[in-house]
């Protein structure tokens, strides 16, 4: 009985070891919509290229091109927002199928992403009825801002998905492996083993765990309130790292656990 307990302590610890860790990279595609996303940008794409062509004529005969030349800046914004509505249209359902991974601010984000459209659709109607090459212009460079902001609200989305990961890949599955080694470290004392010196060191291990479950947390509190530059994706990865490190020094004092518990049951039944 004794040795079954220490066996399943030591396979139990061995089994988990760090090979689960993963290094996590920004996934920004959202689930689904994928294919009409990529013909939507293909339009766009053949669009900004006619009206590249116009342009290089209307530079040549301005007089002669100048009607062409609009009609082809304006189907290019037509399809340049076709596309910035169907990026939009993934990201409201990645958040939609991922609300545990965005936690408290999924519905903000929906809420965001539900302006940006309504604001698309304002520059939408408004590109319909524009004629002139200034009006054009003017709504260009408004698409140009409002994709800036969309950039913003993707970046955001990428540091939660990744904090999401980590809290669900790593600190839980180490959270999870801890409960059960507690329960074998029970079973020994129950059965007359010593094992204060692994009770020790799953407490050193537990200490490793809050203190990387209290980091991520800082850190996701920091993307919300807009502290964090989410715009520098390598530092936000640095603090990730960090995180990770501290998991796997968790493991490692669990590897210990199982070695000292090892060598415990040895020198007892020597004696």
């Amino acid at each position: 009985m004794k040795k079954k307990l220490l066996l399943s302590l030591l396979t139990l610890i061995l089994i988990a070891g760090v090979g689960g860790f993963i290094y996590l990279t920004p996934q920004v595609n959202a689930q689904g919509g994928d294919d009409d996303f990529s013909k939507s940008f293909l339009k766009f794409r053949e669009e900004k290229k006619n009206w590249e062509r116009v342009r290089a004529n209307f530079e040549r005969n301005p007089a002669s091109f100048k009607d062409q030349l609009n009609k082809g800046r304006k189907l290019a914004l037509e399809r340049a927002i076709e596309v910035m509505e169907k990026r939009l249209q993934q990201l409201e359902e990645r958040v939609k199928n991922r609300e545990k991974v965005y936690e408290g601010i999924a519905q903000e984000l929906l809420n965001q992403i539900k302006a940006n459209l309504e604001s698309l659709n304002q520059i939408k109607t408004r590109l319909q009825s524009a004629t002139t090459a200034d009006e054009l212009k003017a709504i260009a460079e408004e698409l140009k801002t409002y994709r800036q902001k969309e950039k913003e609200v993707l970046r955001k989305l990428i540091v939660l998905a990744h904090i999401g990961q980590f809290e669900n890949s790593l600190i839980k599955a180490a959270e999870n492996r801890s409960q059960k080694i507690a329960q074998r470290i029970a079973d020994l004392k129950n059965a007359g083993k010593d094992v204060a010196q692994l009770e020790n060191l799953l407490n050193q291990a537990n200490q490793k765990i809050s203190q990387a479950k209290a980091k991520l947390q800082e850190l996701r509190n920091q993307a919300n309130s807009g502290v964090l530059d989410i715009s520098n994706l390598s530092e936000i990865q640095n603090k990730l790292n960090e995180i990770k490190t501290l998991i796997k020094d968790a493991y490692s004092l669990f590897r210990e656990i199982a070695i000292k518990g090892n060598e415990l049951f040895a020198n007892n039944t020597s004696n």
